[in-house]
């Protein structure tokens, strides 16, 4: 992939890289160029679907989408995220601390600070 493509640059690597990024900007700039960015992408759409379906019952359709999401970016701390908000919409307490603790240790990206802060706070519940 062409590290000067619309992909790449509205990936936020160069935004981050200005701003003291460091290591997600390497990361992402890394997988543009291998690729894999789209992958990533798509993902995280797949992943947004699930909570999607999930907030509406359609919970079987949920767990297919959020396990293709998460078969693609198993170290994604959003995707965990998502998962953890799903299981909770299901009342799956313990499904959904099993999914908050493992998007506290995953970092393809980490979670923000006002995602840790819920995840924290969704913990706490359970």
């Amino acid at each position: 992939m062409d590290p000067t493509s619309h992909g790449v640059l509205s990936s936020g690597g160069p935004v981050r890289a200005g701003s003291a990024g460091g290591a997600w900007t390497v990361n992402d700039l890394d997988r543009a160029a291998a690729g894999r960015l789209e992958d990533y992408r798509t993902a995280s759409d797949r992943s947004d679907r699930a909570l999607a379906l999930a907030q509406v019952g359609r919970y079987d359709e949920a767990d297919r989408k959020m396990a293709e999401a998460l078969a693609v970016t198993p170290d994604s701390a959003w995707a965990h995220l998502r998962k953890a908000r799903l299981e909770l919409l299901r009342g799956d307490i313990a499904g959904m601390a099993l999914a908050l603790r493992r998007a506290m240790e995953t970092s393809e990206p980490p979670l923000t600070e006002r995602q840790r802060a819920l995840a924290e706070a969704l913990l706490r519940l359970g």
